[in-house]
């Protein structure tokens, strides 16, 4: 968004808008929580129902990652005009309930502040259509071998938002992706991929986002390989 930009505010009926700051600073209001500005770093959870608007602050441009749901067009307060959409048509009604957060999901969140600290396993964002885990990888000399393949999924794709540090994933067909911050690294559904801090750089957190989070989701891991880990 350059400087002066304004989003129309919006909201979707029955899923999350989330992301990330990568630079620049932007002004995020939500239906019922004070305007906070964002700068690089800052995360954002906007919960189903709750209209937001973004507005860039300064003179310098934002530049943010936006998870909105697939394949939907948003809906409006009375106070905006919605912007057309070829084969949809707006009309007036109302609803009778909003979205909100609790222990889970909570509507902002620093990471490089998580980062920066000893803290671990902790969330912004929980839900079983839409779900992101800040996953942390800690300071590696070396990648694991080249025979450890990580684990799949079944009919869905793992894709990860490099936040903070560096992360290197194993992605078979592909080989080794070396992300750097706001990098964004996709293993496609059925693909074995592995991922943790580059070695040498320091620790690693990376934005995952998986569907069916919190109703579970089935890791396929190598019958001779330890389950679990990275």
């Amino acid at each position: 968004m350059a400087p002066g930009d304004k989003t129309k505010c919006m909201f979707y009926a029955d899923d999350r808008v989330f992301g990330w700051v990568y630079s620049g600073a932007v002004k995020m209001t939500i239906d019922g929580q004070e305007p906070k500005v964002l700068s690089k770093g800052w995360a954002f959870n906007v919960a189903p129902r709750l209209s937001h608007c973004m507005e860039t602050v300064g003179t310098e441009p934002v530049v943010y990652y936006r998870n909105t749901p697939a394949s939907q067009v948003p809906s409006y307060p009375e106070s905006e005009t919605p912007t057309p959409i070829p084969g949809y048509k707006y009309v007036k009604t109302k609803i009778t309930s909003t979205g909100g957060y609790d222990s889970f999901n909570v509507p902002f969140f620093n990471v490089t502040e998580y980062g920066d600290s000893k803290r671990t396993g902790e969330r912004f964002l929980y839900d079983g259509h839409t779900s992101s885990n800040l996953n942390i990888g800690m300071n590696l000399t070396e990648l694991p071998p080249a025979t450890n393949w990580g684990h799949w999924h079944a009919n869905m794709v793992e894709l990860w938002v490099n936040v903070y540090g560096n992360v290197c994933a194993l992605i078979s067909g592909v080989g080794v992706v070396h992300g750097e911050l706001g990098d964004v690294i996709n293993a496609n559904e059925e693909r074995w991929h592995r991922a943790t801090s580059c070695p040498n750089t320091g620790k690693s957190i990376r934005m995952a986002m998986t569907p069916r989070s919190k109703e579970g989701q089935v890791h396929y891991y190598q019958v001779d390989q330890r389950p679990g880990g990275q």
